[in-house]
């Protein structure tokens, strides 16, 4: 799975005076960073189907047992992003705790159909290409949510106030 940058929980922090702030692809923090902003419902599985996904039970931040989709679901908004050690995100491995059942990156989509610029390509740096395009304009942050923090209500991983690094959901 990709790893994600170390994020600082900038909006989280001080959400009265940072959810008006403009990121640097134009957006608004509530619009990035819906979660931070308290905008998203406090259960969310009331506000979606029922599905058969799962958390997984091998899963453990770092690769501690004691830190689990169990943690992960203490901040989801905070722990979600964070992955084992082994690059497989808490995103991926916790789909029920993190929002994300059924949300998956495409496994066909190449950035300008290039071999091997694929969402895992992407994850690299998710802030600067999940606004890169295939031949057809289909974006990375379409292709490829789960990299791009862009299943059901959650925080992006790519939102920045003002591209700087630390300034993040």
């Amino acid at each position: 799975m990709p790893k994600t940058p170390q994020h600082s929980d900038w909006v989280m922090d001080d959400p009265d005076d940072r959810c008006s702030e403009e990121g640097d692809d134009g957006t608004l923090a509530t619009e990035g960073c819906p979660d931070a902003c308290g905008l998203c419902p406090e259960d969310e599985s009331a506000t979606t189907a029922p599905t058969p996904c799962t958390d997984s039970t091998e899963w453990g931040y770092k690769g501690k047992s004691s830190k689990d989709c169990d943690w992960v679901a203490k901040k989801p908004s905070k722990y979600c992003s964070k992955d084992d050690g082994d690059d497989w995100l808490a995103l991926s491995a916790c789909p029920v705790t993190c929002g994300t059942c059924g949300c998956t990156d495409s496994d066909t989509w190449l950035y300008k159909g290039k071999s091997g610029k694929s969402c895992d390509y992407v994850a690299k740096k998710p802030s600067k290409y999940c606004d890169s395009e295939d031949d057809d304009g289909t974006t990375a942050g379409e292709a490829c949510p789960m990299t791009c923090g862009n299943c059901g209500c959650q925080d992006s991983l790519t939102w920045l106030y003002k591209g700087k690094s630390g300034k993040d959901c």
